[in-house]
């Protein structure tokens, strides 16, 4: 959904913004419909029959909208779960090279710390922008060769090597998911589907007549901001990389410090 402002706003105003519009438009939506009703069907003579459409409407509006927002959960735990593995996936490469002859080890660890610190701190922010394009797969080039110019003798070494090249190719997989998930979203066609539904419910809902204006206000109202704050958290949650609810490289910057303890970045400008 095409709000990406919003993910730029503090998350305050964001909600309020949200919950504003859809709360305003139950308002405004009682004061216009309230005259026409009682001008042409005499007040709340047809309450039941409205009550049965927007119960009908509500349930399998209610269904569709419940599957959707799970879906946006579903999708926002998914990328958090591939980010937590990447970075598990580097700490247990890091330690595999670790236990190489020295010298290949030093240059190894030193690509692969290069690697880690340009996902925290330059992959992250363009993330946070929705940029999937980054630089991390030069340096994972970097290490690759390196890695793939070894020629390990011993038996212990061979063994070694080839938990070693199965760990980085687990890592490019992993990394190939987390840069898929920076643009992924659900579907335009479904947040259509959402607002037009959360119309007609605001719409059915302001076809009641209630005596006391005030009173039929502040119902709708409710149901107004119980729809925008749901909009709101499917809006916050579908794009997992941006907004104040963003996925953080937390678990990048706990392997840096706790295993590449003393590295010093080389970055390439």
């Amino acid at each position: 959904m095409n709000v990406f402002f919003l993910y730029d706003l503090p998350l305050g105003i964001s909600f309020l913004i949200f919950t504003g519009i859809f709360a305003t438009i139950s308002i405004l939506s009682v004061l216009a419909l309230r005259p026409i009703i009682k001008r042409n069907w005499g007040g709340g003579s047809f309450n039941d029959e409205i009550s049965y459409f927007l119960s009908t409407i509500g349930v399998f509006y209610g269904i569709m909208f419940g599957l959707q927002a799970a879906a946006v959960w579903k999708s926002y735990q998914d990328v958090s779960d591939r980010v937590s593995n990447e970075s598990s996936a580097i700490a247990a490469l890091y330690r595999d090279i670790s236990e190489f002859p020295k010298e290949s080890a030093d240059q190894l660890k030193q690509k692969l710390g290069d690697y880690t610190y340009y996902v925290i701190h330059y992959a992250w922010p363009l993330h946070r922008k929705g940029i999937v394009k980054t630089k991390g797969t030069h340096y994972l080039n970097l290490f690759q060769k390196s890695l793939y110019e070894m020629e390990p003798t011993t038996p212990a070494d061979i063994a070694l090597y080839s938990e070693a090249i199965k760990q980085f190719n687990n890592l490019i997989e992993l990394r190939r998911a987390r840069m898929t998930s920076v643009g992924t979203g659900i579907p335009m066609v479904l947040w259509i589907f959402s607002i037009s539904g959360a119309l007609i419910t605001i719409v059915l809902a302001s076809l009641f007549y209630i005596d006391n204006l005030k009173l039929h206000i502040l119902l709708n109202s409710l149901i107004g901001l119980t729809l925008g704050s749901v909009m709101f958290i499917m809006v916050m949650m579908d794009r997992p990389f941006r907004g104040e609810l963003a996925i953080g490289p937390d678990s990048y910057e706990s392997v840096y410090s706790d295993l590449m303890v003393g590295h010093v970045p080389q970055m390439e400008e």
